[in-house]
């Protein structure tokens, strides 16, 4: 009985464990890295080959998590997210901010089934978000956010 117990409590606390994930579906390597918006230190730089994919547990004050085709994270595109409490909702944004070496594929960042995605077409620089034209998406919590590129 007390294993049935032990191993419920890990699978509900996975189940309610709220990630930033970025997949890499491009031929290329791609290199990620995680900026709290709090000024804390940033993640360390990951670097994900073909086929893998980068995940991090929220953090409490929100992130920009930068994904370039370089190691120095030149011209990268933004996944963004912050939170609310009151209501309880995740925000995301994908950001061409500063630049965007994917633009030439499709590329998603989605909450899942339910909440509005980014579904970005390849040369579609209307679909991200912009200085210009801010686009920014919001979804009841708990939730997942998934940046899928070259998808």
């Amino acid at each position: 009985m007390k294993t049935s117990v032990v191993a419920l409590a890990a699978l509900l606390g996975l189940a309610s464990a709220q990630n930033a994930v970025v997949i890499n579906s491009c031929s290329e390597t791609v290199y990620v890295q995680s900026f709290p918006y709090n000024g804390g230190a940033p993640g360390p730089l990951t670097t994900l080959q073909p086929g893998q994919s980068f995940s991090e547990q929220f953090r409490p004050s929100g992130s920009t998590i930068k994904i370039a085709k370089t190691k120095t994270l030149n011209r990268p595109l933004f996944f963004g997210y912050s939170f609310s409490s009151n209501p309880d909702y995740a925000y995301y944004e994908f950001s061409t901010e500063w630049g965007n070496p994917f633009a030439g594929n499709r590329n998603v960042l989605s909450p899942g089934s339910g909440c509005e995605a980014f579904d970005c077409q390849a040369n579609d620089g209307q679909c991200y978000s912009t200085p210009a034209h801010k686009k920014v998406y919001g979804c009841p919590r708990p939730v997942n956010l998934t940046a899928q590129l070259c998808k």
